[in-house]
C-alpha cells in the first residue's frame, strides 16, 4: 500500500526489498535537564522506508520539500508514521 501510493513502479519496489536488511530500532530520548540544549537531535534524514513516532512532548519539526521547517504537535494517543529517504 505504502510503495502503490507513492507511485512507485513494481521493479523498483522489488529492487529496494532485494536489496535492503529489515531492521527494527526502538529509540527513547530522555528529557532534557535544566540548562541543557533543548536539542534532543541534531537534523538529519531517516534513510529507512518508513518512521513511526510516538511524540509525547513538544519540540518536532519535520523539514519540507521547499526547506521549511514544520512544527509537529505532540500527543500521547498518536503516532506520526513519515516516509524515509528510500521512499525519495
Amino acid at each position: 500500500m505504502i510503495f502503490d501510493s507513492y507511485g512507485l513502479e513494481r521493479k523498483k519496489v522489488e529492487t529496494l526489498l532485494e536489496s535492503t536488511d529489515y531492521v527494527v530500532r526502538g529509540f527513547k530520548y530522555r528529557t532534557p535537564q535544566v540548562g541543557e540544549s533543548n536539542l534532543g537531535v541534531a537534523p538529519h534524514a531517516d534513510a529507512s522506508f518508513i518512521t513511526i513516532l510516538n511524540q509525547k512532548v513538544e519540540g518536532l519539526e519535520v523539514k519540507l520539500k521547499n526547506g521549511d521547517w514544520c512544527e509537529v504537535g505532540a500527543s500521547p494517543s498518536l503516532f506520526l508514521v513519515m516516509a524515509g529517504d528510500a521512499l525519495t
